[in-house]
């Protein structure tokens, strides 16, 4: 195949030649012109290029069609579309280059692979109307879409190609010599008649032709020649798709019916309209179409008779024609006389005719009177015909009227009366067609025709007579029977209370009274009939209003009754005396029926069927559904009262009792599933604490970090016999007191512990959003919404696939919370903006009677309770007051170059050592070089290095609080090499840390008795955990937490300083209690190096006094 399209390519040489572009095969030809791949030069990129033929180059009805392509394929820019790149002329040739798609049309892929699905169908087709809805649009009518002109690229996208034949509305070229255009299989019958008259709906036709020729692998009219296709086209009925793809749905069968309307008013009207109903029909809706609009397809009729007719219809335009050519009635023109003594020959071919029965005597007559040539002689001859004809039609007309008069009789004699009609009317006008020619008597020459009216006339009066007697008798006759018979039943239907039965008496079927009555009805029509029966309206009607009058006053003592009942059965609900109030009522008004003789299928059908008493028990039982309700709506708001102080101190399984005891309770039943709910709810949280719990007893010994309140605590957890009811510990230090954790708050008889955070409740049950199943998340979801974590439950819970109902509970839930959220947020924004104005009024207004250390409270409060709403502005302002109230005693006292205040007095200093100043330090032998605090040369003695007075110094004094415990963090640069000889001692609250440097032995001491016997063992080589000596590193960070009073301290090492600092690691396994109590008089921290070093950073945190 390779080799063949090879030979058909020309070679390279015998390619056109276009300025810009590289022609490099053929891609396909046509009938006006050749299509090339080429290269456009100036940006290398493969178009397709379409050259008019030479041969017409000269016809300027082609070249425009081309130049009517390529402008329209410019104007159109859609997806769907090839568009235009460039159009000109080269030495009389044009051409136009366009967008190259690399693919297959339509008809070949059809070809290729059969018919598409409807799924492939409505892929490709739906985009497909999209571009003609743009054409549409842009007032552009293609008027050539068929599979052949729509292309499948190599990803599967359909273009809409060859916009040849396509014609903009105000373009004056188009088709100006009428002839039809597009391709007979898929052409509209409007653009058969006539091309230039054509819209966008003939581009639906033919886009539903090629959708059916799509999904049933041909088009839906075929032929053997051009003329049969399109006489198919335009006379014949659209075979139903569904007969050749009996898989396509029924909805997109109407679609294609729909655009196959032969009246385009019929069809759709945009393309954007069938766009529509094939999206409807891909989302497995239904198409906004009705199949009894749309014209009916081929099959409806048998072929046969489909052939038959055709034939017979051929057959009569045959035989017109020759009748209109030959006019074989007229005879030829002659004047030539007859020889005296012969018959006119016009006369004698009468008298043939009439005595052959070839004429009838009116036919017969009119030739003898048409006969204006006659000669004198032969006007005897005529006359004589005329009354021979004359006599035969009066024996003619004798002889009817005396089979009509027979007939009639035998009619009236049975009651026939509507044949004695049809007799008279178009019985009589038969014989006298048949027999004489003429169609009614008023066409009979005068003689007979005044006497046979007449005749007729009184015949007429016969029947009528008849007729009428018939009816009076009937009429009697009916009469009496309903007063004699049917009456009289009525009045004994009512006194029985069978009002029913009463009305069926006069509602029945009426005409049955008449053979009751044993009239004869012979002969009477249904209409008739029914006259005679509404004679009795007047009577019916009299009756029938007594009927319902009687029911009404019955009726009436039953509301009363009713309405009686009603109000003592609702006293008796309200003061909880009766239950069932609607059955009760209903109970009894059945035996007050019963009492009453009263059936409740005797009830006229058109009065409500005691309805008032339906409303009365519909009023009764919905007032004690809203009792029932409001009880069980009361008892669910107390059970969620108490449950949510249980969620709140997570004593899930007591919450569990108290629904599961709920649901005992039968009057609370409108709220059944809600218990339902919750008790499930309450019993998975339970179990999440037991595997909480589970997960303590797992973790037995292990160290973990968990949160007490918003602190993380380090320790090894210490189980105990049951973590879940008497709680876990948590040993922190050794020597010191074990923390008491709970999962669940103790009751006031446990001893006092704190509650275990949420996240570390989840961390423990082994809970985790990621692969976690629906269930684990549904879990986790109730569980942070109960906590109070409303955000983050609603976060997880759309993560939940399963449709559980508690996953539609908690969600309504969620949302009320948001809401609620949202009302208490606006509150707590109106406090917050109130207690704002407040502190800045007091501040600035009245200074001098301003207690700081309250006002202060109230901003530290103000924040824990409001931080959440403030803006940077408004913290800003609290900031500037707090640090004017805060700061100067602090900085006054300790003169940091920051600080930074907490909750609960927390405070943080920090000394940078970069200005000229050293705050409240001693600095002794060191220097501020403007990098930091130096010692820039080795002390010459230990006893200078144990001097107080030569080391930096910083004396911790009021406000600063040095009871509780402090952190003291400093970061150290290297001014020199490392030495061996290298020493740092740090003192803080009278525990000192020394640290000698090297790198053959290393040691480190910790203690609280003196720094000479610190240094000691660090020299002696003691080591402590993990001291390899200082880090290589430029900088490197001691950190020393829990310093306190009683002299214990935590001491890490880190390489870096600052937001560089590396991974830090603890020195010493545990604190180091004080050999004995301090003797120092101001505590402080001080710092000792033997060899060059810098001190770059020292913080503090710890906690501010209160007056």
């Amino acid at each position: 195949m390779a080799s063949e399209v090879a030979a058909r390519q020309p070679e390279r040489g015998d390619l056109p030649t276009i300025p810009g572009y590289r022609l490099e095969s053929v891609l396909g030809r046509g009938a006006t012109g050749v299509v090339y791949r080429a290269i456009q030069l100036a940006v290398d990129r493969p178009v397709a290029l379409k050259i008019l033929r030479p041969e017409l180059v000269s016809a300027k009805r082609a070249v425009r069609r081309l130049q009517r392509e390529a402008r329209i394929a410019a104007r159109l820019v859609h997806p769907n579309l090839i568009s235009a790149i460039d159009m000109g002329e080269v030495d009389g040739q044009w051409w136009y280059a366009m967008e190259l798609v690399e693919g297959v049309s339509l008809a070949e892929k059809i070809r290729t692979d059969g018919p598409l699905t409807e799924r492939e169908a409505l892929r490709l087709f739906i985009p497909l109307c999209d571009a003609l809805q743009h054409a549409f649009e842009g007032h552009v009518v293609h008027r050539d879409i068929k599979p052949a002109n729509i292309l499948v690229d190599d990803h599967g996208r359909a273009r809409l190609i060859d916009l040849g034949l396509a014609f903009a509305e105000d373009d004056p070229m188009i088709t100006r010599g009428g002839g039809t255009l597009g391709t007979p299989h898929y052409i509209s019958p409007e653009q058969a008649r006539n091309p230039a008259g054509v819209d966008t709906r003939t581009d639906i036709w033919s886009m539903g032709a090629s959708l059916y020729h799509a999904v049933c692998g041909c088009p839906p009219f075929e032929g053997d020649s051009v003329a049969e296709i399109l006489s198919s086209v335009l006379y014949h009925r659209v075979p139903d798709p569904r007969s050749h793809a009996s898989e396509l749905s029924r909805g997109l069968a109407l679609v294609i019916r729909k655009c196959l309307a032969r009246e385009p008013e019929r069809r759709y009207q945009e393309p954007a309209e069938l766009m529509r109903d094939l999206e409807r029909i891909r989302e497995r809706r239904n198409p906004v179409v009705r199949a009894s609009a749309l014209d009916p397809v081929a099959g409806n009729r048998p072929e046969w008779l489909t052939g038959w007719v055709v034939a017979a219809v051929a057959v009569a335009l045959a035989l017109l024609l020759w009748l209109g050519v030959e006019r074989p009635w007229e005879a030829p023109s002659d004047e030539a006389s007859f020889p005296a003594g012969i018959s006119w020959p016009a006369i004698e071919n009468v008298r043939l005719q009439f005595e052959q029965g070839n004429r009838k005597h009116q036919s017969a007559l009119e030739d003898l009177h048409g006969m204006d040539d006659v000669p004198d002689r032969f006007l005897v001859q005529k006359n004589r015909l005329e009354i021979e004809i004359l006599t035969r039609l009066d024996e003619t007309l004798d002889a009817i009227a005396v089979e009509i008069e027979g007939e009639l009789q035998a009619d009236l004699d049975g009651h026939e009366f509507a044949n004695a009609a049809v007799r008279l009317q178009s019985g009589l006008a038969r014989r006298l067609r048949s027999r004489t020619g003429y169609a009614k008597l008023q066409d009979l020459p005068a003689r007979p025709r005044d006497q046979y009216v007449e005749w007729r006339r009184s015949l007429e009066t016969r029947l009528s007579d008849a007729h009428g007697i018939a009816l009076e008798d009937a009429r009697g006759k009916l009469r009496a029977y309903y007063e004699g018979t049917i009456r009289p039943e009525i009045g004994r239907q009512l006194a029985a209370n069978r009002w029913a039965d009463a009305l069926s008496l006069g509602d029945s079927e009426t005409i049955a009274w008449l053979d009751n009555a044993g009239a004869d009805m012979r002969g009477l029509n249904q209409d008739e009939l029914r006259s005679l029966v509404d004679g009795l309206e007047r009577d019916r009607r009299t009756d029938t209003n007594a009927i319902h009058r009687d029911f009404r006053d019955e009726r009436a003592e039953l509301v009363k009754w009713v309405d009686e009942k009603k109000t003592r059965l609702w006293k008796r609900l309200d003061g909880g005396d009766q239950r069932d109030v609607a059955a009760v009522l209903m109970a009894a008004f059945q035996v007050q029926l019963d009492d009453r003789g009263i059936v409740r299928d005797q009830i006229p059908t058109d009065a409500d069927r005691f309805e008032f008493v339906m409303d009365a028990a519909s009023t009764l039982a919905r007032h004690e559904s809203e009792f029932e309700e409001q009880y069980a709506r009361d008892a669910l708001e107390r059970a969620e009262a108490t449950c949510a102080e249980l969620y709140r101190r997570r004593a899930y399984g007591e919450a569990a009792e108290v629904w599961r005891s709920s649901m005992g309770d039968p009057l609370l039943a409108p709220v059944m599933d809600t218990l339902r709910w919750r008790l499930r709810e309450a019993e998975m949280l339970a179990e999440l604490i037991v595997r909480a719990a589970h997960g303590v007893d797992e973790r037995e010994n292990e160290v973990l970090e968990l949160y007490i309140g918003t602190i993380p605590e380090r320790g090894t957890v210490v189980p105990g016999i049951d973590p879940l009811r008497r709680g876990f510990e948590l040993v922190v230090r050794e020597e010191g007191e074990p923390l008491r954790v709970y999962l669940v708050e103790p009751t006031a008889d446990q001893p006092r512990g704190h509650l275990l955070h949420s996240e570390d409740v989840e961390r423990l049950a082994g809970l985790q959003e990621v692969g976690a199943s629906d269930e684990e998340l549904l879990v986790l979801a109730l569980f942070r919404y109960h906590e109070g974590d409303v955000e983050s439950a609603d976060e997880v819970l759309p993560l939940v696939g399963s449709q559980d109902p508690l996953v539609a509970g908690l969600r309504r839930r969620i949302a009320a919370a948001q809401q609620d959220t949202s009302r208490a947020q606006e509150t707590r924004t109106k406090e917050l903006n109130d207690e704002i104005r407040s502190i800045k009024w007091k501040f600035h207004d009245s200074p001098y009677v301003l207690d700081p250390e309250v006002m202060l409270d109230r901003i530290v409060a103000v924040k824990k309770e409001h931080g959440d709403l403030m803006t940077r502005e408004v913290w800003d302002d609290l900031r500037d007051i707090r640090d004017l109230l805060e700061r100067a005693p602090i900085q006054k006292a300790m003169q940091p170059d920051e600080v930074k205040y907490g909750s609960k007095r927390a405070v943080t200093l920090r000394y940078t050592f970069t200005g000229t100043e050293a705050g409240a330090w001693s600095i002794g032998l060191w220097d501020l070089d403007g990098s930091g605090l130096a010692l820039n040369a080795a002390l010459d003695s230990e006893e200078t290095f144990l001097d107080p007075e030569t080391c930096p110094r910083l004396a911790l004094v009021e406000p600063f609080d040095v009871e509780p415990r402090i952190d003291v963090t400093l970061v150290f640069e290297r001014v020199e090499p490392r030495d061996p000889r290298d020493v740092i001692v740090i003192s803080i609250l009278g525990v000192h840390s020394a640290f000698v440097d090297d790198p053959e032995k290393p040691g480190f001491a910790v203690d609280a008795t003196d720094v000479a016997h610190v240094l000691r063992e660090a020299r002696a080589g003691r080591r402590e955990s993990r001291f390899e000596g200082l880090p290589d590193t430029q900088r490197f960070t001691l950190q020393f937490k829990g310093v306190d009073a009683n002299g214990t301290a935590e001491v890490y090492l880190a390489p870096g300083g600052g937001r560089d600092r590396g991974p830090r690691v603890r020195l010493n396994p545990t604190r180091t209690p004080r050999n004995e109590p301090s003797s120092a008089g101001v505590p402080e921290i001080a710092v000792r190096s033997l060899r060059p070093i810098r001190l770059i950073e020292v913080e503090i945190r710890g906690k501010r006094k209160r007056d």
